[in-house]
């Protein structure tokens, strides 16, 4: 005997094991697919049950989610106390202390960039910044909008 036989017997042993549960599988649906009784081929195909899935009772799947009302971007919401107002009160005390000046344009545009976005994130966090940037931008063509800020 060699030093790998006993290895080589296990594995046998699952590969005969795999076999015996694929032939079960396989006799078992035959045994489902034939009427009781009969020996002979089936002739007619019918057509193969409805296949559910996932778990849960089948009627969960025709079931329709419900979408949850978006919330809209409104001039409301702007001139809170989040919005406009602090934007024109608290963002040049705070790019101030923070600007670099002439050679770094890149990075205080970046900085400036960073503190609208979270800004944005404070005021309308349900959509990306890109997004509000595009609905603010129709939102604030509005004589409405003008109006109040005018005020």
């Amino acid at each position: 005997m060699g030093i790998f036989d006993d290895d080589d017997d296990l594995q046998m042993d699952a590969m005969d094991a795999s076999d015996d549960d694929v032939r079960q599988a396989h006799n078992a649906q035959l045994s489902c697919s034939q009427a009781p009784g009969a020996n002979a081929k089936k002739t007619d195909q019918s057509k193969p049950a409805a296949i559910h899935p996932g778990p849960g009772p089948p009627e969960a799947a025709v079931k329709k989610r419900v979408a949850k009302p978006r919330p809209k971007l409104t001039i409301d919401v702007l001139t809170g106390e989040h919005g406009f107002a602090n934007v024109f009160h608290k963002f040049p005390v705070v790019f101030r202390s923070q600007f670099r000046g002439k050679g770094h344009e890149v990075s205080d545009l970046q900085r400036l960039l960073e503190m609208y976005s979270r800004w944005q994130q404070r005021v309308f966090p349900h959509c990306a910044f890109d997004d509000f940037v595009t609905r603010l931008e129709k939102l604030s063509s509005s004589h409405m909008l003008k109006a109040s800020l005018e005020a």
